[in-house]
C-alpha cells in the first residue's frame, strides 16, 4: 500500500493497534463476563447495550457465539443473529418494493401499494414461522446462509 502522506499512515497504524486491542482483549473480556456470569443479558435491548457498553459492535455477535461457552448466552447470540438477519431480509425486499414501484410509477393506487406491501409481508412471516417445506429451504438456503455470511 502507497501512503500518501505521513497522518495516513499514522491513522492505518492507529487502526490497526485498534483492532488487536478489540480482538485480543476488547472482546474476549466481554465472553469471559458472559461466561462469568457477571453478565446476564435477558433481551435483545439487553444484549445489545452490553456489546456497546463494551465498545463492541454487534456485528461481531458470531464470533461471541462462537468462543463463549455458556449455553444460554451461545442460544441468545444465534437467535439475536438470525432475528437481526431476518429483518434486514425483510428490509431488503420492502426496499426493492419500493424502488420498482418508484421506477415504474405506473400511477398505481396507494391502496394496491399497501396490498402489495402486506401481501409481501404476509409470505414472509409465513416463509420464517411456517412448518413447510418452502420455510425449509427458506431456512436453510437463505436465513443460515445470510446469518453466516454477515456473522
Amino acid at each position: 500500500m502507497i501512503v500518501k502522506d505521513v497522518e495516513e499512515a499514522k491513522d492505518i497504524l492507529r487502526l490497526e493497534q485498534l483492532s488487536k486491542l478489540l480482538q485480543h482483549e476488547i472482546i474476549p473480556r466481554l465472553i469471559q463476563d458472559f461466561d462469568d456470569m457477571e453478565l446476564m443479558p435477558f433481551t435483545s435491548a439487553e444484549l445489545e447495550a452490553v456489546f456497546h457498553s463494551h465498545g463492541v459492535n454487534m456485528r461481531y455477535l458470531g464470533q461471541v457465539a462462537y468462543q463463549v461457552t455458556q449455553h444460554h448466552m451461545k442460544l441468545m447470540c444465534f437467535v439475536e443473529m438470525l432475528a437481526r438477519t431476518a429483518k434486514n431480509i425483510l428490509f431488503d425486499n420492502i426496499s426493492l418494493i419500493i424502488k420498482q414501484k418508484s421506477i415504474a410509477a405506473d400511477g398505481g393506487s396507494v391502496e394496491s401499494f399497501d396490498r402489495e406491501l402486506r401481501e409481501h409481508l404476509i409470505d414472509f412471516l409465513n416463509l420464517l414461522f411456517g412448518d413447510s417445506e418452502e420455510s425449509s429451504a427458506f431456512w436453510n438456503d437463505v436465513l443460515f446462509l445470510r446469518a453466516s455470511l454477515y456473522y
